[in-house]
C-alpha cells in the first residue's frame, strides 16, 4: 500500500514529498483545533476565515487542508473536544455513584467539587460556553442537534442522582407525582451553576467570590428562602397550583400594533429563522414569506439585523413585564400566601409565554446569542436586568419578615433566575416536560421551600 493510500484509509489527507512522522497528522489537528478554538472565540464562526485559523496556528491554508476539510470540520474538532473537557468537569459517573451508594456529606463533597471543576474549565478557557453553547448553534440544525442531545443526557444523568437522593431521604416531594418531580428537580438544580459561569463570561475572575456563590446558592436549595414562620404559615393552608393562564401578549412593535405590517414581517423573519437557520435567510426570503415588496421591508426595519434587536427588545418586554406585574400586586401587610402566589404568577405566566412560542423560543436560545457579540451582550444585560427584578419582588418579601434574614437577596434573585433558566433549557431542548405551569410550580416549591425535609 503506498504512503497516500495509507493517510487516506486512516483518516488524514494525502499529501506528497517525505513520509510524514509518526503521529504528524494528529498533532496537526490538535494544533489546528487549538486554533480555530482561539479564532471561533475571539471572532465568531460567522466572521472567521480558513485564513485567520491557519495563520493563528502558523501554517499556510494549502497544508491546514492536508488535515482538515475546512472550517466546518474544524468547529467539529473543537466542539468534540469541548464536550469532552465539559463531560470530564462534570463526571457524570462519580456524581451517579456517589448518590447511589455515599453518605450525604460524601454527596454534597461532590457537587462543591463538581462545581470547582466546572469553574477551572471556564477559567481555563472563559469562551468554552460561548463557542459550544452559542455559536455553534448558529451553524446548521446538526450542531444544534448534538447541544439538544448534550442537555438530555445531563438530564437523564440528573434523574438518575436525584431518584437514588429521594429514595434515601435526602430530599422530598411536593406535589402529587413524586417522579415527575424528581425529573423537574434534576433540571433545575444544575443551574445553580449559571450565575458564576455568567460571571466568568463578564470576566469576573474573582474564584472565591463564585464559590461563595455556590456555597449559598446549594444551602438556599436544600432549605429555600422563606423564615420558620412564613413556612408555618404556608403550611397551614392548600397552596394554589400554579393552573394555567393566559400567555402575555407581546407588545405593539414600531407603532404599527401588535396585528400591523411590522409584527407580520417579524413573524414571517421567525418563521425563516427557525425553518432555515438565521445565517441561510436573506430579506428577499422573508418579504416573500410575508407576501410584501423590498421597499415595504425597508418601511419598518433597516436590515435583518435590526429585525433581529427588535425581537430581542419584544421578549425582554416580556419578560420584565411579567415580573413588574407581580411586584404591582402586593398589598400591605404582605403575607406567605399572596408572596408564594405572586412568585408562581410569575413563573408561571413566564413559561406558558415560552410554550406558546416554543419555536421562536428554541431560536432565541440555541442561535440568537451567537449571531454577533452585541447580540450575546444583549443577554448578558438581560440576564442583570431580570435578576434585578427578581430582587425587588424578594426584597418585598424580606422587608415583610417572610425571608430568612441570612439570606443574601442579590444571590437569590441570581438562583431565581438560574432556576428559570432550567425549566426553559427542559423545554426548549425537547425534552419530557410535563407542563409550564407543573414546572413553574416546582420552581416555586423549590425556591422558597428547598428540596429537604423540614
Amino acid at each position: 500500500m503506498s504512503e497516500p493510500e495509507s493517510e487516506v484509509r486512516d483518516g488524514s489527507k494525502p499529501r506528497r514529498g517525505r513520509p510524514p512522522s509518526a503521529g504528524l497528522a494528529e498533532r496537526r489537528r490538535d494544533e489546528l483545533t487549538d486554533a480555530a478554538f482561539a479564532v471561533f472565540a475571539e471572532l465568531g464562526y460567522e466572521q472567521s476565515s480558513v485564513a485567520d485559523i491557519a495563520k493563528r496556528a502558523g501554517m499556510g491554508q494549502g497544508t491546514l487542508y492536508r488535515y482538515v476539510d475546512g472550517k466546518r470540520e474544524l468547529l467539529d474538532l473543537v466542539f468534540d473536544r469541548s464536550v469532552d473537557e465539559l463531560m470530564t468537569a462534570i463526571s457524570p459517573d462519580e456524581v451517579i455513584e456517589t448518590t447511589a451508594t455515599g453518605d450525604l456529606a460524601a454527596s454534597e463533597a461532590m457537587v462543591e467539587a463538581l462545581s470547582q471543576r466546572l469553574f477551572h474549565l471556564v477559567d481555563a478557557r472563559p469562551d468554552i460556553l460561548k463557542v459550544v453553547m452559542v455559536q455553534a448553534g448558529t451553524v446548521d440544525e446538526e450542531l444544534r442537534y448534538r447541544i439538544r442531545g448534550l442537555y438530555q443526557t445531563f438530564d437523564a444523568m440528573m434523574g438518575r442522582a436525584l431518584a437514588h437522593a429521594r429514595d434515601r431521604g435526602w430530599i422530598v416531594t411536593r406535589t402529587d407525582n413524586p417522579e415527575a418531580e424528581t425529573v423537574e428537580l434534576g433540571r433545575l438544580l444544575p443551574a445553580l451553576g449559571v450565575p458564576g459561569l455568567v460571571m466568568a463570561l463578564n470576566g469576573d475572575a474573582d474564584p472565591g467570590r463564585r464559590q461563595a456563590y455556590v456555597r449559598v446558592a446549594v444551602r438556599m436549595s436544600a432549605s429555600g428562602l422563606v423564615s420558620d414562620g412564613a413556612r408555618e404559615a404556608l403550611r397551614a393552608e392548600p397552596l394554589p397550583s400554579g393552573a394555567e393562564s393566559a400567555p402575555r401578549e407581546a407588545r405593539s412593535l414600531s407603532g404599527d400594533g401588535a396585528g400591523g405590517r411590522a409584527a407580520e414581517l417579524l413573524d414571517a423573519a421567525i418563521g425563516e429563522f427557525v425553518e432555515n437557520g438565521y445565517a441561510e435567510v436573506g430579506v428577499k426570503e422573508i418579504t416573500e414569506r410575508a407576501g410584501v415588496s423590498h421597499g415595504t421591508f425597508y418601511n419598518y426595519f433597516d436590515s435583518k439585523r435590526h429585525m433581529l434587536s427588535v425581537l430581542i427588545d419584544r421578549n425582554r418586554t416580556l419578560l420584565l413585564g411579567r415580573l413588574e406585574d407581580a411586584a404591582a400586586t402586593f398589598d400591605e401587610p404582605l403575607t406567605a400566601r399572596a408572596l408564594y402566589e405572586a412568585i408562581l404568577a410569575v413563573n408561571t405566566g413566564a413559561l406558558q409565554d415560552i410554550a406558546a412560542r416554543l419555536d421562536e423560543f428554541r431560536f432565541l436560545t440555541f442561535e440568537v446569542p451567537g449571531v454577533d457579540a452585541e447580540a450575546f451582550d444583549d443577554y448578558l444585560r438581560l440576564y442583570r436586568e431580570g435578576t434585578d427584578r427578581y430582587a425587588a419582588i424578594l426584597a418585598a418579601g424580606a422587608a415583610a419578615g417572610l425571608i430568612e434574614d441570612t439570606v443574601d437577596i442579590a444571590v437569590a434573585a441570581e438562583a431565581w433566575l438560574g432556576y428559570m433558566l432550567g425549566a426553559v433549557a427542559a423545554m426548549v431542548s425537547e425534552v419530557d416536560v410535563a407542563s409550564p405551569a407543573e414546572s413553574a410550580r416546582v420552581v416555586t416549591n423549590l425556591l422558597l421551600g428547598g428540596a429537604r425535609p423540614h
